[in-house]
C-alpha cells in the first residue's frame, strides 16, 4: 500500500469523539487536584504558625499551658566546642533528643487564671528550666572546666544578637542561642 493511500484512508476515519461526560470528569479532577494542593498549602501554613505547640487549659479555678519547646545552641567555650549528651534527662524539663546541641521542653504549666484572661495574647513562657543558665547546670558546662580559669567573659546571643539579660535569658522556641567564653 503506497503512502498516498495510507494518508487518504486515515483522514476517511472518523474522529473520535469526547463526551461531554468525559470533559466534566476530567475538569472534576483537576479542580480535586487543584484543591488538595491548597489544602496542603494551608496546612502547613497553619502548622508553621504555631507558637511552640501551646495549648491553654483553664477550667473555673486554674488555667495550664501544655508547651513543646525547641532551640539551637551552639558552643565556644574558650576555643572547645563540646557537643551535648543526647537522650538525657527526664522528659519534664530540660532535655536532649537525637539532634545534635538541640535542646527540648516540654512540659504542663500552671499560670494564674486571672492574669492569663487580662492578657490572653502575650507569650506565655515557663520560667522553670529555660534559663541559659540553667543549660550550663544541667549539662556542667562551667567556665573553670573548658577555660582551666573561672575569670571568662561570659557572651550570650541570640539569633546573632548579644542579649542583656544574659544567662537568665529564657531560651525560646526556634531560637539560635551562641554560648561562648573568652578568658580574661
Amino acid at each position: 500500500m503506497s503512502n498516498e493511500t495510507q494518508t487518504k484512508q486515515s483522514a476517511s476515519l472518523p474522529k473520535e469523539k469526547i463526551s461531554n461526560f468525559t470533559y466534566a470528569k476530567r475538569s472534576l479532577y483537576g479542580l480535586l487536584f487543584i484543591w488538595c494542593g491548597w489544602l496542603v498549602s494551608y496546612s502547613i501554613e497553619q502548622y508553621n504558625l504555631q507558637d511552640g505547640e501551646n495549648i491553654f487549659i483553664c477550667d473555673e479555678e486554674e488555667c495550664f499551658q501544655t508547651t513543646h519547646i525547641h532551640s539551637d545552641i551552639r558552643f565556644d567555650l574558650c576555643w572547645a566546642s563540646p557537643v551535648l549528651p543526647r537522650e538525657t534527662w527526664p522528659l519534664d524539663g530540660l532535655h536532649t533528643h537525637k539532634e545534635k546541641n538541640y535542646l527540648h521542653f516540654h512540659d504542663r504549666v500552671e499560670i494564674d487564671k486571672d492574669l492569663f484572661e487580662q492578657t490572653w495574647d502575650k507569650k506565655w513562657l515557663p520560667e522553670k528550666s529555660l534559663t541559659v543558665k540553667e543549660v550550663i547546670d544541667v549539662f556542667s558546662l562551667e567556665p573553670e572546666k573548658f577555660c582551666d580559669t573561672d575569670d571568662v567573659t561570659i557572651t550570650v546571643l541570640v539569633d546573632g544578637q548579644e542579649v542583656s539579660e544574659w544567662l537568665q535569658h529564657n531560651w525560646m522556641d526556634d531560637e539560635e542561642i551562641d554560648l561562648i567564653y573568652t578568658r580574661n
